[in-house]
C-alpha cells in the first residue's frame, strides 16, 4: 500500500499471556486479526435521545519482535432511528463517506459489500489524539448505521494484511437488533417509582417531574471487572410558561482507568463540542470548592451547545476524588431550575456509595 507502510511495518509476535487473534469479537463483529494481543479493558455504551446509539471499544496491546508495547483500539457502532427510512439512512452514510474519502491524507477508499448490505472501507487520519490513524467498515443494515474501526497511533500497524481482515469481518445482525431492547430493560430498571438509580447514590423526583435513562457507560479491565460506570437521565417539568428541561448524569469509579482513556479536563469542559463555534462550551468558570456525595469536591459552570431558539444550555460539573475514586457528576438545563435545585442539593448531600456493579443494558454480557 505503499513505502511508507512497508518501512515502518511492525512485526508482531506471540507472547506468553497474549489472547488468540481468531474470532476476535467486538458488539456483533468477529474478525481474525492478524496478531495476538493483550485485552488492556473494554468499554460499551448505549444512548437513546433522537437515535438510539450503542458503541463498543475494546483496548488491546500488541508486542512487536522487539519488545515494544503498542496500543489499538477495536470499535465497533450502531446507530438507529425510528423516524428515518432505509433510503434515508443509506445517504447519510453516503453523504458521509464522500466527506470522508476527501480528507487530506487519506490512503485508501473502496466501496464493497458485506452479506449484500452496501459497505465503504476507509483507511487514513483519525480525528483522535491517542489514535489518529484508522481502518474503518461502514454501511448501512436494515436501516441502522453500522461502523466497526481498528484505531492506531501508529500508521505502521495498519497493514496489507490487517486492511484484507477489515473488509472480510462478518457480523451478527441478530446480536444487534438485541442492543436497543437491551438498553430498554436497563431503562426500566433505572427509573422506578421517581426514583432515578445512578452508580453515586439514588435520587427522589417530585411528582410532577418525569425521567428516562438516556445514556449508560460501563468500563471493565481485562478481566471484565467492571472499574467505572456512567448513567445519565433525561429529566423534564411542565411549567406554565414553558417546559423546563434537564439532563443529569453521574458517574464513580477508578480514577486511574478513567484517566488511561479520557484526556480532556472534566471541569475545565474541553471535552466538549466540536469545530462548530455552536457547539462549544463557553463562559467555562474557575473551579470552586463544593461538595459532592458529602465528599470534599470541586464544581465548575458553563453555557454549552445552542439549543431551541438559539439559546445555550447552562451546565454544571461536580468532581471529588477519594482513596482512588473518583466521583463525577453533572447538570445541562434549558430552563428548568426548580428541577436543578432539587437534584443538585440530592447530589451533594446523598451518600457515596459507587455502585460498579449495577447492571448494563439486559444484565447479561
Amino acid at each position: 500500500m505503499g513505502s511508507l507502510k512497508a518501512v515502518s511495518l511492525v512485526v508482531l509476535c506471540l507472547l506468553p499471556g497474549l489472547v488468540r487473534a481468531e474470532n476476535t469479537r467486538v458488539m456483533g463483529t468477529s474478525i481474525d486479526l492478524p496478531f495476538e494481543y493483550a485485552l488492556v479493558g473494554t468499554e460499551d455504551s448505549s444512548s437513546n435521545n433522537a437515535l438510539f446509539s450503542a458503541v463498543q471499544w475494546k483496548r488491546i496491546e500488541v508486542t512487536d519482535k522487539d519488545g515494544t508495547k503498542h496500543r489499538l483500539q477495536l470499535v465497533a457502532s450502531y446507530t438507529s432511528s425510528d423516524r428515518l427510512s432505509n433510503t434515508a439512512m443509506e445517504d447519510v452514510a453516503e453523504k458521509a463517506s464522500v466527506e470522508q474519502a476527501a480528507k487530506p491524507g487519506v490512503r485508501s477508499s473502496t466501496s464493497l459489500e458485506v452479506d449484500g448490505f452496501p459497505f465503504h472501507f476507509i483507511e487514513g487520519p483519525a480525528d483522535n489524539k491517542q489514535y489518529p490513524q484508522r481502518m474503518s467498515m461502514s454501511g448501512v443494515i436494515n436501516g441502522a448505521l453500522y461502523q466497526f474501526s481498528i484505531m492506531a497511533g501508529d500508521q505502521g500497524l495498519l497493514t496489507e494484511e490487517l486492511a484484507k481482515r477489515v473488509k472480510a469481518i462478518s457480523i451478527d445482525y441478530a446480536q444487534l437488533l438485541k442492543l436497543r431492547p437491551a438498553f430498554e430493560e436497563e431503562s426500566k430498571a433505572a427509573v422506578v417509582d421517581g426514583v432515578l438509580d445512578t452508580p453515586l447514590n439514588r435520587i427522589r423526583l417530585d411528582a410532577s417531574t418525569r425521567a428516562r435513562l438516556s445514556s449508560s457507560v460501563r468500563m471493565t479491565d481485562a478481566a471484565g471487572t467492571p472499574v467505572f460506570r456512567v448513567r445519565g437521565f433525561s429529566l423534564f417539568k411542565a411549567g406554565f410558561w414553558t417546559m423546563q428541561n434537564l439532563m443529569v448524569y453521574v458517574g464513580c469509579g477508578s480514577e486511574e482507568a478513567y484517566s488511561r482513556v479520557n484526556e480532556g479536563n472534566f471541569l475545565a469542559m474541553n471535552d466538549g463540542g466540536d469545530d462548530e463555534d455552536d457547539e462549544h462550551y463557553v463562559d467555562v468558570s474557575v473551579p470552586e470548592s463544593a461538595i459532592l456525595a458529602g465528599l470534599p469536591a470541586r464544581t465548575a459552570t458553563a453555557r454549552g451547545g445552542k439549543a431551541i431558539g438559539l439559546r445555550r444550555t447552562s451546565i454544571r460539573r461536580w468532581e471529588a476524588k477519594k482513596d482512588g475514586t473518583l466521583y463525577q457528576a453533572g447538570l445541562i438545563r434549558l430552563n428548568g431550575s426548580p428541577i436543578e435545585k432539587l437534584i443538585g442539593t440530592q447530589l451533594e448531600t446523598g451518600p457515596a456509595t459507587c455502585q460498579l456493579g449495577l447492571n448494563y443494558g439486559a444484565g447479561k454480557d
